[in-house]
């Protein structure tokens, strides 16, 4: 049995108070990049986005890594668990093994146990890095050094609950906004679903593991605006139906460039909708979270040489040239294109050229 001055000394001071988390060895795949550091925080290993890893430990919180024999923990959403490993026995794997009364290599042992037999860990025993308190067949119950044994597993597939969060299409097979889904692993930046007997592959971007907002399939009324009917028709009502739109940007410069519309920061998912009737004139769909500055949009003529602009949606429902009524439905609002967040970019155009649409989103007298 190989040892070194490091497991020796380990043997020799551990006691009854063990690591206080079940081992076991479960499977998994890292959906980060990620680097181990020790207490210091200097970096000991560093392991890429895509790396399969062994788990040593579960906790609430994460995954615990054995590396030299050190513990380092891994918040649990930057693993994806793959197989879960479910011990059935423990194989000696060294001749002459002391099975011994306490965990001290020193500790005067109650037998020696042969290479290849097979003993059961004792159930409720938490054990440390470097004992493991087993039983024979004969019934006797002590510690053996876990260098001296071979742990046996039965791998099972585990299943991983998440939500589709943007539609998609793979195989014939068509996976809607919202749909509650079962990954079973993580590859080249795609996750690998099962559906009953069969596997499909998912970008990562189309994924999340909590459940969007709704409602992002449903379907609300064409109009919204209650304020109509009562104070007539306005030039234009606001594009989401809220009294005080929390704006988060404002027309004007921004890092150095024009930021030409007005930024609402609302949640992935909330309908929005018409400020007048028009055409729509460009309906943008399925771009990626980079691929277009406004990712998922829709641009509307309007009378007298005006435009409006809704970017960043999650999702798109009307056409190209299809007419729309003030206050109809145009799709959700989300977060394509080059956003940080959730939120709905609004512009307004006067005979081409941007201008300032604030007091379209900020209508106090719409709602005395």
């Amino acid at each position: 049995m190989k040892k070194t001055w490091r497991n020796v000394i380990a043997g020799i001071i551990a006691t009854a108070t063990l690591y206080p988390a079940t081992a076991y060895a479960d499977q998994g795949v890292l959906l980060t990049d990620h680097e181990l550091k020790d207490e210091k925080g200097s970096v000991v290993h560093t392991y890429k986005k895509g790396e399969r890893v062994q788990m040593a430990v579960e906790t609430e919180e994460g995954y615990a890594i054995s590396l030299d024999h050190n513990r380092y923990f891994i918040d649990k959403k930057a693993i994806l668990k793959t197989h879960n490993e479910q011990e059935t026995s423990i194989t000696v794997k060294e001749e002459f093994t002391p099975l011994r009364l306490i965990t001290s290599l020193f500790s005067k042992p109650t037998q020696i146990l042969s290479k290849g037999e097979v003993v059961q860990r004792v159930p409720g025993v938490t054990n440390d890095e470097y004992w493991i308190q087993v039983k024979t067949d004969k019934g006797l119950i002590g510690f053996v050094y876990r260098d001296s044994v071979e742990i046996n597993y039965l791998s099972t597939q585990n299943i991983t609950k998440a939500f589709v969060i943007k539609e998609h299409s793979t195989e014939g097979k068509n996976f809607e906004y919202g749909q509650e889904i079962s990954l079973i692993d993580y590859l080249n930046g795609s996750f690998i679903v099962r559906e009953g007997e069969k596997e499909y592959t998912i970008p990562e971007s189309h994924i999340a593991f909590t459940k969007p907002s709704e409602p992002l399939i449903l379907t609300p009324p064409n109009t919204y605006p209650e304020q109509l009917k009562i104070y007539g028709k306005p030039e234009y009502i606001p594009p989401v139906n809220m009294k005080h739109p929390p704006v988060s940007s404002r027309y004007g410069m921004r890092w150095g460039r024009l930021h030409a519309g007005t930024d609402i920061a609302i949640p992935t998912g909330t309908p929005l909708y018409a400020v007048a009737d028009g055409i729509v004139k460009v309906s943008i769909s399925n771009q990626t979270h980079s691929k277009v500055s406004w990712g998922n949009y829709v641009k509307i003529d309007h009378v007298g040489n005006e435009e409006t602009l809704y970017g960043h949606m999650h999702r798109v429902i009307v056409k190209p040239g299809q007419p729309v009524k003030q206050g109809q439905l145009l799709g959700y609002s989300g977060n394509s294109g080059h956003s940080t967040g959730s939120h709905l970019h609004f512009e307004l155009y006067k005979n081409g050229n941007r201008v300032d649409s604030y007091y379209i989103v900020h209508q106090p007298e719409l709602y005395r």
